[in-house]
């Protein structure tokens, strides 16, 4: 019966995946781009903003929320579990640290609103349904285990009402970073002395064979 109404009746790990799936999901993280008008935030440099258009003027190589969905899931989300202990961290690297925490925090709390109006929309639609049974069946012990599941589904959405923090509890807020990850200055000094030092050197023996 609960299978027949949608119901599941346990089975933590597959609530958890759905969670990690939903914070990385291209829809959510589409929408959020989209509601945070982020389009000329992420494309800055495409973007005129006296003029508020892009400089590109073929609409085909313009950003979209396509492309920058993309963009934000190869270089600027990661989302990483910790098997042993099953904590999640979410990072967003940024050139704006304090817009890259503001961005992780929102994120997270998108993802619990949205677990949460899924998980209440599937409780009432599975109460809808036990109701109906209800009134088909005469037999008390068929009614007491209806009666069982509508109690289950009930309690389901009084939890998902009275938590913010549906599907993520934050552990940690997100932190503004004080050290930059990119571009590593020490990497590119000792890169730029090699460079210039075979550069010299080219031209060193380049010279005296022009002479």
């Amino acid at each position: 019966l609960a299978s027949l109404g949608g119901i599941s009746l346990g089975g933590g790990g597959g609530r958890k995946s759905e969670a990690l799936a939903t914070l990385s999901s291209a829809a959510l993280t589409e929408a959020f781009i989209r509601e945070r008008n982020l389009l000329p935030i992420l494309y800055a440099d495409d973007w005129d903003a006296e003029k508020k258009a892009w400089t590109i003027s073929d609409p085909k190589k313009q950003p979209t929320p396509w492309k920058a969905e993309r963009l934000f899931r190869e270089k600027i989300r990661v989302v990483s579990e910790e098997k042993k202990t099953g904590l999640v961290t979410l990072t967003i690297t940024w050139s704006d640290p304090e817009l890259a925490a503001q961005w992780a925090s929102e994120l997270v709390a998108r993802t619990n609103a949205t677990l949460r109006a899924r998980a209440i929309r599937e409780a009432q639609r599975s109460l809808d349904y036990l109701n109906e049974q209800l009134k088909k069946t005469s037999v008390v012990e068929l009614q007491t285990a209806i009666y069982g599941l509508i109690e289950n589904q009930i309690k389901q959405i009084m939890v998902a009402n009275g938590s913010e923090e549906f599907a993520f509890r934050v552990i940690d807020p997100p932190r503004v970073s004080e050290k930059r990850s990119s571009p590593k200055r020490g990497v590119i000094v000792i890169l730029s002395t090699f460079l210039g030092g075979v550069l010299a050197l080219g031209l060193a023996f380049a010279l005296p064979r022009k002479r």
